[in-house]
């Protein structure tokens, strides 16, 4: 390798990410938490059971040692700079989970991307499905969800290998850029059921006012005769 290329390649790394830190175990009401501190502030990450493909992943097989985060500056579409916050969980299955974290206008942030490292390959999805408005204020705002499931796809077709993975979160919450450790001054923001859990009691409900009309109409024709 071209020694004044290597050179750059580690003064680029070095300017673009900020800070790198590991994650530390944090416990939270009685359940596993994951803290991880950035120059840009803390991250904060709780899931009671992961599932991926059927199979559960066991919070006792993470790396805390190989887990990190890191912070690094960002131009987004309207070419205005902002910080990303990136939160990185290493397992002893060699299955590697990624979440990202962007700052907005406004003091909020959301998150932009999840990404799951599966028998060495990658998959992941741009605009994570959270079926709640993306932004949350900073040191205030949180996200949770009894229970979410998503799809994630590989970039491009790799032989022999799925080219789709379900992924299930349940009890899934999460703060990102927080100046404090005290979770509990953090407000989760509950998600919404999914539109289908919305439409079966609506259509449930529209079939028993038109059989009620219908029997009602047939009452009134009997004692008219």
């Amino acid at each position: 390798m071209n020694p004044k290329l290597s050179i750059c390649s580690i003064l680029l790394s070095l300017t673009t990410f900020i800070s790198i830190n590991n994650a530390k175990y944090h416990p939270y009401n009685g359940k596993i938490g994951i803290e991880c501190q950035t120059e840009d502030g803390i991250i904060f990450l709780r899931i009671d059971e992961m599932i991926i493909d059927d199979k559960k992943l066991d919070w006792k097989q993470l790396d805390y040692n190989a887990s990190s985060c890191t912070s690094s500056e960002k131009i987004i579409e309207n070419k205005t700079p902002t910080n990303i916050e990136k939160l990185e969980l290493k397992f002893e299955t060699d299955i590697g989970m990624d979440f990202e974290f962007l700052k907005i206008k406004n003091n909020t942030y959301e998150m932009k991307k999840i990404t799951i490292i599966l028998n060495e390959t990658l998959y992941e999805k741009d605009e994570f499905d959270l079926r709640y408005n993306h932004k949350f204020k900073i040191d205030t705002q949180g996200y949770h969800c009894d229970d979410l499931i998503n799809y994630l796809k590989i970039n491009k077709t790799v032989p022999n290998v799925k080219d789709e993975i379900s992924v299930q979160f349940k009890q899934f919450q999460f703060a990102a850029y927080l100046s404090h450790e005290n979770i509990t001054k953090i407000a989760f923001k509950e998600c919404n059921p999914l539109p289908g859990n919305q439409l079966v009691p609506i259509l449930v409900g529209s079939g028993l006012l038109v059989l009620m009309g219908v029997c009602l109409t047939i009452y009134i024709f009997m004692r008219s005769r």
